[in-house]
């Protein structure tokens, strides 16, 4: 393993930071390993022993095949509670309730909790092993079939223990039950809980629908209601716990049994439909949706379905905003990282009216979305903003990283660099971008600021193996003139960023040619690399197949109502059973050639 030295000024930075114990996890006398992580989203880590998605199981059972083959880090999208038909970990229902779906069936029995029936639950997976077949042959995640599966079994669970709770009587289980739901009050009893309870008795309406002192949220109606519905109330404050238990713990195995540590997103913002937004209805504009503005991949912008906050509204009180950061550090997260951070500074706005939520580009002609900068992009009024909700994130604890896409919001990465929070370079998209008559030239990952977490590519993105076929093939895959010409740009600059003498057809892109082409990312100057599984999986030829990286892609931005929607969100990672376990030819292949790669690029697990 190549060590290599940090600057002293960064070194201090880092350990003058809130975060400075976790970095303190990676810095040693002012060295650092300059580590690995891979992006795979749990619903992805699908194994015969989950069901239709991946569990936390399965992500322990990861954590033992990353260690393996040298990598220290798991990053993972969002893991929190999921709307009804809405399955985007970034419009979750709540940012501090986890989604049970996660929670592994087996490693519940296998713990034999007293509160929880063993036998009663294995004779109802015997007796519904057809539906869990169904399930498990799936070619992506069936979300209904396995939240249905797992709810149920949670459902019987809480029979069994609420059979004693509601006596009263003191146990192991029901001690650490009260202490769980005490240190959690504030979002259990105020957001959460009511909210799901109140939910279901309207038919699972959207919370603007419901009558009007449950909507406005009258605390003297919501709290008259609850008393009406306390085993309800008991019920999701124990699947809570469950789920928490069980995700503190595996995080914690990975840390102590395999030495990797687990990255979360915090989500830029909560859903519309959220426990979040209805039990803090003044922290959002609720006239307006969150978006991005127009470029070549989605020309009328993009419209994402969240309310964007009320940013004065945080400044007065933080905590609605900070507390999922902070229950992350408290679950052992070591790092954040935090989605849209241009966002935070100065969000685009979408009016809800329909009157005015279109508008028309002055230079194309074309209906786009009205887009409004909260404060108009000026620095005065921004960055005492930024400088603040940044400042919120790192007092939770973690490494934070900041997701710094988009149109760029001035000041703001230099902001990040003097809080000691990371920058999140991509590679395709760290171009000189003034430059255009040389095709935007790549600025070299030799050159990116050491306080990084450089990525190959994104959840939001093609995966790197599709995205060379785009580049050698602009014309077949570029969905308009417009992201053709950039395309083409791209292939001319990429061509100069490899030093390769013209781009190769896919033909010619071999397996030794595919690993130099990560070579210049995990050779660079960021302290932590982050890749997507399915660009480590293309060391192997049959992942590097168009189609198989095509079908692997997590999510296309801005398309909650387009085709596309059906594919977001629910791919599971091709072959990983047999990927984990090393039992086939192509497995060894992944596993020995990054192992190779890493050891000659001199990264690798701390």
């Amino acid at each position: 393993m190549q060590v290599r030295s940090v600057p002293q000024n960064i070194v201090k930075t880092l350990l003058s930071s809130p975060s400075a114990p976790a970095w303190k996890m990676v810095l040693r006398e002012g060295t650092v390993d300059y580590g690995v992580a891979v992006q795979a989203p749990i619903f992805s880590l699908h194994t015969q022993s989950s069901i239709s998605t991946g569990d936390f199981s399965d992500v322990f059972k990861f954590a033992g095949y990353l260690r393996s083959i040298g990598i220290g880090f798991h990053q993972v999208l969002p893991p929190f509670r999921l709307g009804i038909g809405d399955i985007c970990p970034y419009s979750a229902v709540s940012l501090k309730a986890l989604e049970p779906a996660y929670v592994s069936i087996l490693r519940l029995v296998e713990k034999n909790n007293p509160f929880f029936n063993a036998e009663r639950v294995l004779t109802y997976i015997r007796e519904n092993k057809n539906i869990i077949s169904k399930l498990n042959s799936t070619a992506r995640v069936d979300y209904e079939g396995a939240m249905a599966f797992k709810y149920k079994v949670l459902r019987l669970a809480f029979e069994e223990f609420y059979s004693v709770y509601s006596k009263g009587t003191d146990t192991q289980e029901t001690k650490a039950f009260r202490d769980f739901c005490q240190r959690h009050v504030k979002w259990l009893k105020d957001e959460y809980v009511p909210f799901m309870v109140i939910r279901d008795h309207q038919d699972s309406k959207y919370w603007k629908e419901w009558p009007a002192g449950l909507r406005d949220y009258d605390p003297r109606t919501v709290q008259a209601f609850m008393g009406r519905h306390q085993k309800e109330a008991t019920f999701y404050r124990f699947e809570q716990w469950v789920t928490h238990t069980q995700w503190e713990e595996v995080i914690r195995e990975c840390e102590e049994k395999h030495g990797v540590r687990i990255i979360e997103d915090i989500p830029y913002l909560p859903g519309m439909g959220a426990s979040d937004v209805w039990a803090n209805q003044e922290y959002y504009h609720l006239d307006f949706a969150a978006g991005a503005e127009p470029d070549q991949y989605a020309l009328e912008g993009q419209y994402w379905g969240n309310h964007p906050r009320n940013l004065i509204k945080v400044t007065e009180d933080p905590t609605p905003f900070a507390l999922p950061a902070i229950l992350m550090a408290q679950r052992g997260v070591w790092a954040g990282r935090a989605d849209h951070t241009w966002g935070l500074a100065d969000p685009v706005r979408i009016p809800l009216d329909s009157d005015l939520m279109w508008k028309t580009d002055t230079k194309t002609g074309r209906e786009i979305y009205n887009c409004i900068r909260y404060y108009g992009l000026d620095p005065e009024k921004y960055m005492p903003s930024a400088r603040f909700m940044l400042g919120a994130l790192q007092s939770s604890g973690m490494v934070i990283w900041g997701e710094d896409l988009g149109v760029e919001v001035p000041g703001i990465r230099r902001l990040m660099g003097e809080l000691g929070i990371a920058r999140m370079p991509v590679e395709r998209w760290e171009r000189d971008w003034p430059n255009a008559e040389n095709g935007q030239p790549f600025i070299p990952p030799s050159s990116w600021p050491l306080l990084s977490f450089g990525c190959s590519s994104v959840h939001d993105s093609t995966n790197h193996p599709f995205h060379l076929h785009e580049l050698m093939e602009p014309a077949r895959y570029a969905p308009n003139a417009q992201a053709r010409a950039e395309l083409e740009a791209e292939a001319t600059a990429y061509v100069e960023h490899m030093g390769w003498p013209r781009m190769p057809s896919p033909n010619e892109m071999n397996t030794p040619l595919y690993a130099a082409t990560l070579m210049p990312i995990l050779a660079g100057n960021s302290l932590l690399v982050s890749v997507a599984l399915m660009d480590l999986w293309g060391l192997h030829t049959a992942y590097r197949d168009p189609e198989v990286a095509r079908a692997t892609r997590i999510n296309v931005p801005g398309t909650q109502n387009a085709p596309h929607s059906t594919t977001n969100w629910n791919a599971s990672a091709p072959d990983l059973p047999e990927i984990m376990e090393g039992s086939t030819r192509r497995a060894k292949d992944i596993a020995d050639g990054t192992r190779r790669l890493l050891k000659e690029m001199g990264r690798g697990s701390l």
